[in-house]
């Protein structure tokens, strides 16, 4: 018997990882920006590390808690400011 008390609580969360994936000594500056961390938006693309995989959980998981992006602004400049800072 479903209780309507958790209908509220029902919801799915959609994770996407469009350009996921393993490369050895490979560069990045292609994503999502809400999810990019800081060191993304250098002068040169940034070394695929775990850390950016890392980044982009923790921002997924923030986003899951409290249903809303920790960085987020109306201009692609902003957000990457905010995220820098």
């Amino acid at each position: 018997m479903r209780n309507p008390e958790f209908d509220e609580d029902l919801n799915v969360k959609v994770i996407d990882f469009g350009i996921a994936g393993v490369a050895d000594g490979g560069k990045i500056d292609a994503g999502s920006l809400a999810y990019m961390p800081p060191e993304c938006f250098g002068a040169t693309a940034a070394e695929t590390t775990l850390s950016i995989d890392i980044w982009a959980i923790g921002i997924m998981f923030y986003a899951m808690l409290y249903g809303t992006l920790p960085f987020f602004h109306k201009t692609e400049d902003k957000l990457i400011d905010a995220i820098v800072n």
